[in-house]
């Protein structure tokens, strides 16, 4: 069993890993001719592929080789497109768009009746029942909204999967292991952290791309692993004591969009400029925009780079 705390709700409790994390549907596919369960069926062969390779590496606390580093990054580059909130950016932005362009379409009757044209001539279905008029005054009424195809959204994941994967790869990777029973780590619902190199540039510089240089990446792999990646160096192994484990643990608490997951209640996390050790009992008060800052306004916890 996990301990899950739910930061929105202010709520914790147990759970089997398979409920961690989960949203009904989010793979449907919803095509004419095409199974529904298609992508979920092609994701259960990756993620049976991806728990023989976990077992693996948490059993020698190391990557042996390449074809697990492989399913390890595209691990990653998974749990960063294909997140709740990474698809509610993108049908954000698509129905952004596509709303300008109603829009457009709309600012004269001659431009409009020019759009229903081609949209004929492309074999769309355009009746004669509603008039530019109507359009119009519906459009401007504020009741009009887009709703993005969830098919749609899975295809332009994919796509960006595709564009992404090579910036993990791109980087060294080091494994920082430590004692579970002691000190173990924990992770949340958005896994992958990014920080600048230097603690000043994580004060004074908007959060880091995946192409920037000079940048940091923190994935929890286990209760017993972490995945530390830098753009230049040499692939390690390191251990990890309790204080580097409770710095660690304290980007997923900063990182979580409503949860933190543990698999005990022993775990910690440092806290603010001066790297205060906390406990879970402090979880719901510690997790907010405002607790989550130093004196300097900068994103908390950035007490120093402390990476041995």
């Amino acid at each position: 069993m996990l301990q899950v705390w739910d930061l929105v709700r202010r709520r914790q409790f147990p759970t089997r890993p398979r409920n961690v994390a989960s949203m009904r549907d989010f793979n449907r596919i919803e095509a004419e001719g095409v199974d529904p369960n298609f992508l979920e069926m092609q994701l259960a062969e990756f993620e049976s592929e991806l728990d023989g390779t976990l077992g693996r590496i948490i059993m020698s606390q190391a990557i042996t080789s390449e074809d697990d580093l492989t399913y390890v990054l595209n691990l990653m580059a998974m749990s960063l497109v294909r997140h709740p909130s990474t698809r509610d950016s993108i049908a954000h932005s698509v129905g952004e768009n596509h709303h300008a362009a109603v829009l457009l379409a709309l600012e004269s009757k001659d431009q409009w009746n020019t759009q229903v044209q081609r949209m004929r001539e492309a074999g769309e279905p355009v009746g004669e029942e509603v008039t530019y008029e109507q359009v119009r005054d519906y459009v401007e009424s504020g009741k009009f909204r887009l709703v993005v195809d969830r098919s749609y959204l899975n295809r332009l994941e994919l796509q960006h999967f595709e564009d992404v994967l090579p910036y993990f790869f791109d980087r060294v990777w080091t494994v920082i292991r430590t004692d579970p029973a002691r000190a173990p780590f924990i992770t949340s619902d958005r896994p992958l952290f990014m920080l600048w190199a230097q603690r000043e540039d994580n004060l004074n510089r908007p959060p880091p791309r995946l192409n920037d240089k000079n940048t940091l990446m923190l994935f929890p792999l286990s209760k017993e692993l972490t995945l530390f990646g830098r753009t230049s160096g040499l692939p390690k192994v390191e251990s990890a004591d309790t204080e580097r484990v409770a710095m660690i643990n304290a980007y997923q608490l900063l990182n979580a969009r409503s949860q933190i997951i543990a698999p005990h209640y022993g775990f910690r996390y440092a806290l603010g400029a001066k790297a205060e050790i906390r406990c879970h009992e402090h979880i719901f008060t510690d997790w907010s925009p405002l607790q989550l800052r130093d004196e300097g306004g900068a994103r908390s916890p950035f007490p120093r780079t402390y990476w041995g």
